[in-house]
């Protein structure tokens, strides 16, 4: 009985690693995507690479001391929050970028890269939305309206990016290139 206790104890603070890798992720996207777009106009490197780069070095990192020091789920749960909030909202929108007809095929990773951030920061918004950043967020709800906050959350969090490229396509595409956008109407 005393072993089962003790095993409770240590899953506890998985939540709150879980939260935590959250907001180093959603702290380090802009850093990412500034790195990354500087990286390619400097170095002429592709954004999509120096990105993948920058998200898979600290993550590798993270995960391999966890597995030493915090174990096996500990470094899974880190993984899985990575994996979620960086490589499937990138994922997504390169595939997004090269299915686009109007937008030049490195453009269209240029805007996935520089639209994670602020699409994560909108993911971030969105979790402490029920009760602003001191009080309450989206764990705090009941059950039903729980489940569907964080599919919500996870929805816009991985598809975002691709939403992104794929508007900014389509409206490329709207009108022949060389032509000025139309004043707006009243």
């Amino acid at each position: 009985m005393v072993r089962a206790h003790v095993l409770a104890g240590v899953y506890e603070w998985f939540p709150l690693l879980a939260i935590l890798t959250g907001v180093v992720v959603v702290v380090a996207a802009p850093v990412v995507a500034v790195l990354a777009v500087v990286a390619e106009r400097v170095a002429d490197v592709r954004v999509d690479r120096v990105a993948a780069v920058l998200v898979a070095v600290p993550t590798t990192v993270a995960v391999g001391a966890l597995l030493v020091l915090g174990g096996v789920l500990a470094a899974a749960v880190v993984a899985a929050v990575v994996l979620v909030l960086a490589v499937a909202p990138l994922g997504v929108g390169w595939l997004v970028a090269a299915r686009a007809d109007a937008t030049p095929v490195r453009a269209g990773r240029r805007w996935v890269v520089l639209a994670w951030p602020v699409v994560l920061g909108l993911a971030g918004v969105l979790f402490v939305a029920p009760g602003g950043f001191a009080r309450y967020n989206v764990l705090f709800l009941d059950s039903p309206v729980r489940e569907l906050a964080v599919a919500g959350l996870l929805a816009v969090a991985v598809l975002g990016p691709g939403v992104a490229v794929a508007v900014l396509d389509r409206r490329r595409r709207s009108r022949p290139a060389g032509t000025p956008p139309e004043p707006p109407r009243r």
